[in-house]
């Protein structure tokens, strides 16, 4: 009994990241980011931090764009032209 304790609190955390990520839409004042929408969506936003994502061989794949809200980071990738994942991430 004492195993499956150990083994549910050591993958608790990795449950919790997991959920933040699996989110599909973040609410900025009176809109609305979903997954699927473009990028200019995003920049009218105006983010905080913008890193390019690369592959293996130093290629760009995609863009990640960072909000820093009070007591959360918002984190919007982008591929393609679209939104591909949304994070939340709670500071």
């Amino acid at each position: 009994m004492k195993a499956v304790w150990l083994i549910a609190c050591l993958f608790w955390p990795v449950v919790l990241h997991a959920d933040s990520c699996a989110l599909s839409s973040a609410r900025f004042g009176h809109e609305v980011l979903v997954v699927g929408d473009s990028e200019r969506a995003v920049l009218e936003q105006r983010p905080d931090r913008r890193v390019a994502l690369e592959n293996r061989f130093g290629a760009v794949i995609g863009v990640r764009y960072e909000f820093h809200r009070p007591r959360k980071t918002i984190e919007v990738v982008v591929r393609g032209g679209r939104i591909t994942r949304i994070c939340h991430a709670a500071r």
